[in-house]
């Protein structure tokens, strides 16, 4: 309490300092939007001031007391008007503005502005808002009004997230991944920031295909190109810790290169399951079907990319990115991606089962080590033919070799059973496709798509345990230690194909028509033997191992009906699918369907900055071909599955959603919020049968419809140089399933509130104060159960004596379950001190991670049948010193 009332009385203290001056800019007809204003102060010492006008052509300017200014109004294609006045005079401004009339070979002055606001593009003039101490893209980024960075290196932009990176307007690593650009581009080679609204690859679709795509666009300073730049990393610390990275790039009008690499032994991921995702996800929009969902078997690369907290942990990381263009129409792009990850996790779980009324505890030690290595080269060719004629072509290619060594102890009413789990999988991968996109008249436009995707991965399980498993149904030669082993393979196949007509009915209405063609085949084999003295004990005749070829083509047909006026957009898709599902295991299975989908779109814009959307979904969705399987397979040690080949039909799946935003750069504010409906028809879930903490699964059509309600908002504000932001979230779902033969409810109701006050000073020490809270309600079976979640956290943030940064982060942990049978207190705390004198390339930083030396940090699982509580071990405290060289 007493750091927020010193925290408040300090925020207080600065901003009594500064005055707030109203206006209104318009061009003797109408408000002028997006207007800049700029107040110049006429003493050196004092930074200027700037604002945006708003729909009405409103703005307000914070201002330095008792200062002299000059305030100028500037529009594009209007001639600037200047006022001087002192800051104390508090009358509203009035400009009015007149149109330029510019003669041929006339020589205009042009004032910069720090905004510029122009259809789709927001321009960020990058040094009327920096100190020039900022050392990475991120550090400016959280500098410009109406920028987020999130914990994940995500770009928000006025509630929008930032979906696609460029510089210089060429793709980088791909355009997909924010975080890589963020965490690597230096600060001081950055002249601008574009934020791109609706952006579109292909210049001729936009207006065509509704993108919902942002882009951030770096434009870089002059003497920066042809040239190369960038830092180099190098720190020693305690315990034989240490940390190497670079970041080189060289960006000319013709050639664009970029280099990152790491190594470190501190836990610090540069590749992890969000950003490998990102690159996961960047297939064309002409080749999305969003009207069936297909959980195909394909093994996810992701898998052994999810470790954050651990023990230990070692990491190497390298990326190259090049784009070459050979001439005005073809452009060459690739990257090349290497990940090593060396993890140590130890881990305390604390599991509550409820497959019965008598419920039961089971408390686990774990302790595993990984080691795991991801590859990703992508070569592609951008040719334009022309201004109305567009080819991509794209190549990617994956692969993954993981090893993980587990050894566990289960304790369940004081019985112990030792397991060893060993696991190694080698995982490829490629991918092909083609596009091709053509405007052949004002009102006729067609694009065309071809995708090839292959996937094979070949996981071999080891069970090493000094007690039988699963009596009742595998035959084990009786043995002190019992080695289980476990074979797979998995080949996947699948080619899509589609083309679409974009036809112009007018100027506000369109009509697109759609054939495409999924076609997906998978082979799936699995075999489960013990070995014993070098004898094969195979599990096939007590019904294990399992051969399966399945196969499954969408042939589909679609209408798009697209209505724009003003303010309204309406768009109605209706999707005929023809399925054809094929199934070969020890007898052969075929399943013919026609079933029609359908999407819905209703967006109203009151203006450029406030929108209100409804949008309605109806997906297919198809199991992968794993749960058709006939014979039993080993999931874990305690766990066995069994697929149900009479669940061929598809299931419905309902998305309903509205959503409302809102910024404003005249009030300061930005507004968030939605509530969604899901609804899964004929809903699949897994029948439990239970014998302790051994579970039989098998799915199968549950008739009462599962169903979930979302609900959050989200408010940002900024009075004068204090950010105020409250973010709430509500999830509500239920569903049923079978459990040792008897029909149960499941239900969940989870609640997050964030708040958090921070500062946005430029010579004074900026500070941010939040708490989380989160309330989770899990009733499985009637057994009901609650969760509590309390996050302080506090970061300091201040630049001084001409060269110096000091940081620091605290954050205080409080969890509890209503019952206090789980309930943990921690505290974490990292704080560093950088030093780069001005003009010299060479700084150092000095920096201690986990200064508490906390042990742990507690999480919370659940899934159908189970509540689990987690401990996870963390690195100890880290004493680092880094040196940094800017190139």
């Amino acid at each position: 309490m007493k750091k927020v009332l010193l925290f408040l009385l300090f925020t207080q203290f600065v901003t009594a300092q500064e005055i707030i001056i109203k206006g209104v800019v318009t061009d003797s007809i109408a408000p002028l939007a997006y207007a800049s204003i700029i107040a110049k102060p006429l003493i050196n010492s004092i930074n200027m001031s700037f604002a945006i006008s708003d729909e009405k052509g409103k703005f307000k300017l914070t201002l330095i007391k008792n200062i002299d200014y000059v305030i100028t109004a500037s529009y594009l294609g209007y001639k600037s008007q200047s006022i001087e006045l002192n800051s104390n005079d508090t009358k509203v401004l009035s400009f009015i503005l007149s149109e330029t009339e510019q003669k041929l070979n006339e020589i205009v002055i042009v004032q910069e502005v720090p905004i510029e606001v122009k259809e789709d593009t927001i321009t960020y003039n990058v040094k009327k808002f920096i100190t020039g101490k900022e050392r990475k893209l991120k550090n400016i980024l959280k500098k410009l009004p109406g920028i987020e960075i999130d914990k994940n290196g995500g770009v928000i932009v006025n509630g929008k997230k930032v979906s696609k990176v460029l510089v210089e307007n060429k793709k980088f690593f791909g355009g997909s991944s924010t975080k890589l650009a963020i965490e690597n581009i230096p600060a001081n080679v950055i002249n601008k920031i574009e934020i791109i609204d609706n952006y579109n690859d292909i210049a001729f679709l936009k207006g065509v295909v509704e993108s919902n795509e942002l882009a951030m666009n770096v434009k870089l300073k002059e003497d920066k190109k042809k040239f190369v730049f960038g830092d180099v990393d190098a720190g020693k610390g305690s315990e034989n810790h240490y940390l190497t990275h670079a970041g080189l790039f060289y960006y000319s009008p013709k050639t664009n290169i970029n280099f990152i690499g790491d190594i470190n032994n501190i836990g610090k991921k540069f590749f992890s399951f969000r950003d490998y995702l990102s690159f996961e996800n960047a297939s064309s929009k002409v080749l999305r079907d969003e009207s069936s969902i297909y959980n195909t078997s394909s093994s996810n690369f992701s898998t052994f990319l999810n470790n954050q907290k651990a023990f230990k942990n070692d990491n190497k990381f390298s990326a190259f990115n090049f784009v070459k263009s050979i001439s005005k129409k073809i452009d060459f792009l690739g990257y090349a991606i290497f990940s090593n990850s060396k993890i140590q996790d130890k881990i305390d779980n604390f599991n509550k089962y409820f497959y019965d009324k008598n419920v039961f505890n089971e408390s686990i030690i774990k302790n595993k080590h990984l080691n795991n290595s991801l590859g990703i080269l992508k070569f592609s060719v951008d040719y334009r033919v022309n201004n109305l004629e567009q080819i991509y072509i794209n190549s990617q290619y994956k692969y993954s070799k993981n090893k993980s060594d587990a050894i566990l102890l289960s304790i369940v009413n004081s019985k112990t059973q030792n397991v060893e789990t060993k696991i190694r999988e080698d995982i490829n991968s490629m991918n092909h496709d083609i596009e091709w996109h053509k405007k052949i008249n004002k009102n006729n436009t067609f694009s065309f798509g071809f995708n090839y995707d292959y996937n094979k991965s070949t996981p071999k399980t080891q069970w090493i345990t000094n007690k039988s498993i699963f009596q009742q149904l595998i035959p084990l030669f009786e043995a002190d230690i019992y080695n289980i082993f476990q074979d797979k393979i998995s080949v996947n196949n699948k080619y899509t194909s589609v083309i679409k007509h974009y036809l112009l009915l007018s100027k506000r209405s369109q009509l697109t028509t759609t054939f495409g063609n999924k076609y997906i085949s998978e082979k799936f084999k699995a075999d489960e033997y013990q070995e014993i003295d070098g004898i094969i004990n195979s599990f096939n005749l007590a019904g294990f191992g399992n051969v399966i070829f399945f196969s499954l083509n969408d042939f589909y047909t679609g209408l798009q009906f697209k209505y724009k006026k003003g303010g309204i957009l309406a768009k109605l898709e209706v999707y005929s699918h023809f399925y054809d599902l094929r199934l070969n295991q020890e007898i052969k299975q075929k399943d013919n369907n026609v079933v029609l989908s359908s999407n819905l779109l209703l967006k109203y814009s009151f203006n450029k900055s406030e929108h209100l959307n409804l949008k309605y979904q109806k997906h297919n969705i198809f199991l992968n071909s794993t749960k058709y399987a006939n014979n039993f397979s080993l999931l874990s040690y305690n766990t066995v599955f069994k697929g149900n080949p009479d669940l061929l039909d598809n299931s419905i799946y309902h998305t309903a959603r509205i959503w409302y935003t809102k910024f404003s750069l005249y009030n300061n504010i930005i507004m968030n919020g939605s509530i969604s409906y899901n609804k899964k028809v004929n809903n699949i879930k897994n029948e439990i049968q239970s014998s302790g903490i051994e579970s039989y699964l098998m799915p199968i059509v549950i008739n009462t419809p599962e169903e979930s309600w979302n609900t959050s908002i989200d408010i940002y504000k900024i009075i004068k140089k204090i950010k105020i932001r409250s973010k709430g979230y509500i999830n509500v779902s239920n569903y049923q399933q079978k459990i040792n033969d008897a029909l149960v409810k499941n239900e969940n109701i989870s609640k997050r509130l964030d708040i958090s006050v921070s500062t946005i000073f430029d010579n004074y020490p900026n500070i941010e104060i939040g708490i989380k809270k989160s309330i989770n309600n899990f009733s499985i079976n009637k057994e009901k159960n609650s969760f509590h979640t309390n996050n302080l956290y506090f970061d300091f943030d201040y630049n001084f004596l001409k060269g110096f940064v000091f940081k620091t982060d605290y954050s205080k942990n409080i969890y509890k379950s209503k019952n206090k049978e789980f309930e943990n207190t921690s505290e974490e705390a990292n704080i560093s001190l950088f030093y780069n004198k001005e003009d010299s390339p060479l700084g150092f930083e000095i920096k201690i991670s986990n200064l508490f030396n906390a042990k742990y940090q507690s999480n919370t699982f659940f899934s159908d049948f189970l509540i689990s509580e987690s401990r996870a071990y963390l690195l100890p405290k880290i004493y680092m010193f880094t040196l940094s060289y800017k190139i």
